[in-house]
């Protein structure tokens, strides 16, 4: 089973639970409640399903030679795949143009347990500084690690095609690990200057923490719109834990219903809402919540 070590790792390290609210689930499903939660529109909800199915579509390795991985590339079956890679570090993913949403995108899929580099890489949380020219600014060292080995081929696929879809998104794409390997690759692209920030958005599932409250600052100024997918007692959106430094970005969308219901999705305010993922706790949790998300399991079907 794909899951990532550093789940094991932080709660180890966690000698009492993090402070946080009661869980409030239940009365959370009211979309007409008072609470700032907000109930996403179809079209929005067709859209993160449809990027979910590509984040699962990225745990395939053999995407040059057919684009034939069971429901998710079914489900996507108009992706031209622009190029897949493997790097040296074991972070694989792959490059696509979907004429369905218009958009170039990079899919990075989460943890192999099989593979010794990711584990390593899930495990390095200790903070070093991101390519800002600000020290304060600070990412998870294994994250950005990884990131560095694949930025150069993504970069070099992707700028070929900005000229014949001039009007198309460019969107980052990735679950778990590979959620914080889209956050930190498409910040650098925008930072570099290699493409806009107007143009650019990140889609992730379940997302751990990437950096600290400076990281999050310099997110937020970027002008990158960040949609980060939650479920219900997935205990990666709380890890790394906060006393070590770590924040998220916003903005959430929370999927609520403990029965894993796409349509309990909502928008949470803010950067760490308590009545989104924030209100669960790592002594409480399901590890099938990681595993799957709006309906698609996260994870290779060939």
């Amino acid at each position: 089973m794909r899951f990532p070590t550093f789940v094991v790792v932080t709660i180890f390290l966690i000698v009492v639970p993090q402070a946080a609210p009661a869980p409030v689930h239940g009365s959370a499903k009211n979309p007409k409640s008072k609470n700032g939660l907000v109930p996403i529109l179809k079209d929005q909800l067709q859209l993160f399903e449809r990027f979910a199915n590509l984040a699962a579509v990225s745990f395939c390795t053999n995407l040059n030679s057919s684009y034939d991985c069971g429901p998710p590339c079914t489900a996507t079956k108009e992706v031209q795949v622009a190029r897949t890679f493997d790097t040296s570090d074991d972070t694989i993913g792959f490059v696509g143009v979907d004429p369905v949403s218009q958009t170039i995108f990079t899919a990075f899929p989460g943890t192999n347990s099989q593979h010794l580099k990711n584990i390593l890489t899930d495990v390095k949380f200790f903070l070093e500084p991101f390519l800002t020219g600000n020290s304060d600014v600070k990412v998870h060292a294994g994250f950005f690690e990884a990131s560095q080995t694949s930025i150069g081929i993504i970069r070099a696929t992707i700028q070929p095609l900005l000229s014949p879809y001039p009007n198309y998104s460019v969107n980052f794409i990735g679950h778990s690990l590979g959620a914080a390997l889209a956050t930190l690759t498409a910040l650098e692209l925008v930072d570099e200057g290699t493409l806009q920030p107007d143009q650019v958005s990140v889609y992730t599932y379940g997302s751990p923490r990437v950096g600290n409250q400076a990281f999050v600052d310099f997110a937020t100024a970027s002008g990158v719109q960040f949609y980060r997918v939650t479920n219900y007692e997935d205990p990666v959106p709380i890890i790394p834990p906060e006393f070590l430094g770590y924040k998220h970005l916003s903005t959430e969308y929370f999927v609520r219903d403990p029965d894993n219901n796409p349509l309990s999705l909502v928008e949470c305010p803010g950067e760490e809402n308590p009545l989104c993922a924030l209100s669960d706790s790592l002594w409480h949790f399901n590890v099938d919540r990681h595993l799957s998300y709006l309906g698609i399991r996260m994870h290779c079907f060939t």
